[in-house]
C-alpha cells in the first residue's frame, strides 16, 4: 500500500471510528446535551489535555470521546484550542509507527484489516437477521 493510499485509508478508518463513537454516545443518551456551548468546549479541552497527558499511562478517554461526540453533533470542533496536545499525539503516533519494522507493520495491518472485515461481515449478517 502506498503512503498516500495508507493515509486515505487511515483517515477513512478514523472517520468511521468517530461515527461509531458518535452513534454510541447518542444511544447512551447524550449525557452532555444540556451543557452550554462554552462549558462543553471548556470541558472537552480539559478532557483532551488530560487524555494526551495520560496517554502513556493508559488513561481512559471515554469522557473525552463523549464530549467530542457532543461537539460533533453541534457542528463544533475547537481543535485550535489544543494545537500543542494534537502535535504531541502526532509525534507519538509517528514514533510508534517508525519504531515498527515495515514488515511488522504490514503483518499487523493485514491482521487488523482482516479482523475489521470479519467484524463488518458479522454485523451485516446480524442486521439481516
Amino acid at each position: 500500500m502506498s503512503p498516500d493510499d495508507f493515509e486515505k485509508f487511515a483517515s477513512a478508518f478514523l472517520e468511521n471510528l468517530g461515527m461509531e463513537q458518535d452513534a454510541s454516545y447518542i444511544q447512551r443518551g447524550r449525557r452532555f446535551s444540556t451543557l452550554a456551548d462554552a462549558e462543553l468546549v471548556a470541558r472537552w479541552v480539559a478532557a483532551f489535555r488530560t487524555y494526551v497527558a495520560g496517554l502513556l499511562s493508559g488513561a481512559n478517554s471515554a469522557e473525552s470521546n463523549d464530549l467530542a461526540s457532543e461537539l460533533t453533533l453541534r457542528g463544533k470542533k475547537p481543535y485550535d484550542l489544543v494545537k500543542d496536545e494534537h502535535q504531541i499525539l502526532v509525534l507519538l503516533a509517528k514514533k510508534i509507527i517508525d519504531s515498527l519494522s515495515s514488515e511488522l507493520r504490514e503483518e499487523e495491518f493485514d491482521e487488523q484489516l482482516a479482523k475489521g472485515i470479519a467484524n463488518f461481515a458479522r454485523d451485516l449478517d446480524v442486521q439481516r437477521g
